[in-house]
């Protein structure tokens, strides 16, 4: 007990010699808690990333077994579309949104809107969310979705969800994302929003296909 009272002394006479030695002694026991405080939030982190990839793992079960025992069926109408619709919506969130689960949307959505199912070929891609993650798939989505909201007479809806992907100075297509803004606003009957969405592409892709149907599509408003 006696020797490792003196390697004490000795350890706090030898930091002792200097400012910052001293420093080190007086403050050990919170660079001690810090060291632990580190440790711990590393492990956590490591567990963390394992919680995420094993999700991401399950998610990607979930949607392939999806693919080929639910949609395979339907798509050689074996199976109802209120039977396909149940067994989706019985999906987990993560996967439904998971970017596996896009190409597989995208298609579902127009059979399902090819036989005129408009609010379920909608509630496929609403688990997509335009302002979030990737350009190109807020891009995809928003304008499928847009055709099907026009189908169901919800123009405004249309329109608020192309201003989004527009606002993205990473999207595509801008010049057709303005053209269906100002088509569909000039259906509801707000000109001046028309007017100016015409007037963006035609004013920002002059020698874009989109430019000349920009150009008719003003010549109608008045």
């Amino acid at each position: 007990m006696s020797e490792v009272v003196g390697q004490t002394q000795t350890l706090e006479q030898s930091l002792n010699k200097t400012d910052l030695g001293h420093n080190i002694y007086e403050y050990r026991k919170l660079l001690i808690a810090a060291v632990i405080a580190l440790v711990v939030g590393t492990i956590g982190f490591v567990i963390w990333k394992q919680s995420v990839q094993s999700s991401h793992n399950a998610a990607a079960v979930e949607i392939f077994d999806f693919q080929t025992k639910v949609w395979t069926e339907a798509k050689a109408q074996k199976i109802p579309v209120d039977e396909l619709m149940s067994l989706f919506r019985a999906l987990p969130d993560q996967a439904k949104s998971a970017p596996l689960m896009l190409s597989l949307s995208l298609e579902m959505s127009k059979f399902l809107f090819d036989q005129g199912k408009f609010a379920e070929a909608d509630e496929v891609l609403k688990s997509f969310e335009v302002g979030k993650g990737s350009a190109i798939t807020g891009t995809f989505v928003a304008f499928q979705r847009s055709v099907i909201l026009e189908s169901l007479g919800k123009n405004d809806e249309a329109v608020a969800l192309l201003e989004v992907v527009a606002q993205n100075k990473d999207s595509l297509f801008k010049p057709k994302l303005y053209l269906e803004i100002g088509r569909l606003s000039l259906a509801m009957g707000n000109k001046d929003k028309a007017k100016t969405s015409f007037e963006y592409v035609l004013n920002n892709y002059p020698n874009d296909e989109y430019a000349k149907l920009a150009k008719l599509y003003l010549s109608e408003v008045k």
